[in-house]
């Protein structure tokens, strides 16, 4: 039930495009709290109900979800499960995952699986959602 709750967390920022700001969806439009100073001239959208069609987008998008599939999501979790006390599972990443702020980039890549897996309904990204969630439900508190 956690993992559910979790992803659905996730996808609900990311479909929103308004993390971070005092926004609610109701029936699926966005009520603004703080009126903004310009006119909005664009909405976030649901990205479970649109599906790219156009071929060059659609190639875009299919080279965004090669690349996400072609990362080893144990080695994103490698420090943190250092961090943990628990072995990791695989060497760390360099550069910001092995220098400075390590994680920093599994936060991205959630909500890029996340992102994807609501644009396409491609179970791959949600098995990789559910797959990180759940090892990071594995460490001690």
């Amino acid at each position: 039930m956690k993992r559910t709750n979790w992803l659905c967390a996730v996808l609900l920022l990311a479909a929103c495009g308004m993390a971070g700001t005092a926004d609610t969806l109701v029936r699926g439009v966005a009520q603004i709290a703080v009126q903004p100073k310009a006119p909005m001239k664009a909405w976030a959208f649901d990205l479970t109900r649109v599906r790219v069609l156009d071929p060059r987008f659609l190639r875009a998008q299919e080279a965004d979800a090669k690349y996400l599939l072609s990362i080893d999501v144990d080695r994103l979790l490698s420090r943190f499960r250092q961090y943990s006390g628990l072995p990791p599972k695989g060497p760390e990443y360099k550069g910001w995952e092995s220098a400075t702020i390590s994680g920093h980039t599994l936060g991205h890549y959630l909500s890029a699986v996340a992102m994807m897996y609501a644009s396409t309904g491609d179970q791959r990204f949600l098995e990789r959602a559910n797959y990180i969630i759940d090892d990071v439900a594995l460490a001690p508190r």
